[in-house]
Formats: structure tokens, C-alpha cells, sequence
């Protein structure tokens, strides 16, 4: 409570999936790097898209136009989560969830169209 962690925020993007706005806890992951967390995936400031197993990697596709704004990072242990995967903002809340709407929306909403075009 004093952290604020159970804040619901406003989402951006419409339908970004019934946990967006809700804060991630800090979840243990395996990725190709070795084992890490979610605060370490998010040290560097930047929004991630984080992907759940083999499920997760259909998106990142979509993403690819704001390469250099996500981190990306594929979970190759799926931990218990319902969704194949997420976008989660600097500050640990979840954007958007792949049990949500469109991915590109939510990544024109958060990001705006400067980025999805390759530009500066």
C-alpha cells in the first residue's frame, strides 16, 4: 500500500487486456541471457516487451518498428501468467497483454507514430 503498487492506471490504448494498468509483480524469468527478473529487464528506463514461451514470439513482428524503444526479452521458462505476452512501462504497470486488443494500437498509444515510422 505504500508503494502504491495496487494502483489501477488509465490505459492508453483502449483494450490492452483486463491487467493493463496493473503493476507486475516481480516475477523470476529464463531467458537466453540466464535467469533474471522483471526490475532487472527494466533497469535500463525503457518499456518491455516481454514474451512467454514459444507463444509470445507471433508479436514481435508487430514490434519490430519500435525496435529501438522496447527491450525485448523472450521467457523461455513460462511462468504463471495469463498471457503469452506483455507490454510493461518503465515504472513495472503493464501497457498492454496479449489477451487485449491490437499490439500495434497500444504501441501507436504509448509510443506514437514517430517511432513505429523509424524515425528520430
Amino acid at each position: 500500500m505504500i508503494s502504491a503498487q495496487d494502483t489501477v492506471l488509465p490505459v492508453l490504448a483502449g483494450d490492452g487486456g483486463p491487467e493493463a494498468g496493473t503493476f507486475l509483480a516481480n516475477i523470476a524469468l529464463t531467458t537466453a541471457a540466464g535467469d533474471t527478473d522483471v526490475i532487472e529487464l527494466l533497469q535500463e528506463g525503457r518499456p518491455l516487451l516481454l514474451l512467454f514461451g514459444d507463444g509470445g514470439a507471433r508479436h514481435l513482428d508487430r514490434a519490430r518498428p519500435w525496435g529501438r524503444t522496447l527491450k525485448v526479452s523472450r521467457a523461455e521458462s513460462v511462468p504463471e501468467v495469463p498471457y503469452e505476452a506483455a507490454v510493461v512501462r518503465p515504472d513495472g504497470y503493464l501497457a498492454w497483454t496479449s489477451d487485449g486488443g491490437d499490439l500495434r494500437a497500444a504501441l501507436l498509444a504509448y509510443f506514437a507514430e514517430d517511432a513505429a515510422a523509424g524515425r528520430p
